[in-house]
C-alpha cells in the first residue's frame, strides 16, 4: 500500500539510503559524477577500482527506462502528480549527465 503522503516516501527513502552510505567506510558515492568517487567506492566494497565506473555508466543508462516504466505502473490519480513527471525528467537528464561525467 502506497504512503498517503508524497514525505512518508522522502522519508524511507531517506532512511534506506543513509543505512546503505554508512556501511561504506568512504561515503563518496553521493557524488555519482565523479570518476574517483566510485573508484573509492569500488575499493570500499572489494571490487577493482574500474568496476566502479563501469557499473554506474551501465545503470546510468537504464535509469531513465526504469523510472519511466515505475511512473507506467502508478495507479492513474498518482501518475498524473507533477511531481512524477518531473522526477522521472529529472532523474532521466541525472543519470545522462552522470554516466557522460564518468566516460
Amino acid at each position: 500500500m502506497a504512503p498517503e503522503h508524497s514525505s512518508e516516501y522522502d522519508t524511507a527513502a531517506t532512511d534506506r539510503c543513509e543505512r546503505v552510505l554508512v556501511t561504506l567506510p568512504d561515503a563518496t558515492i553521493r557524488a555519482a559524477h565523479n570518476p574517483e568517487a566510485w573508484q573509492t567506492t569500488s575499493r570500499a566494497v572489494g571490487l577493482a577500482p574500474h568496476d566502479g565506473p563501469e557499473r554506474a555508466v551501465r545503470l546510468a543508462a537504464l535509469l531513465p527506462d526504469a523510472f519511466t516504466a515505475a511512473a507506467d505502473r502508478l495507479p492513474a490519480h498518482l501518475r498524473a502528480e507533477p511531481i512524477v513527471a518531473s522526477l522521472t525528467a529529472d532523474m532521466a537528464d541525472r543519470a545522462t549527465s552522470c554516466a557522460n561525467d564518468l566516460t
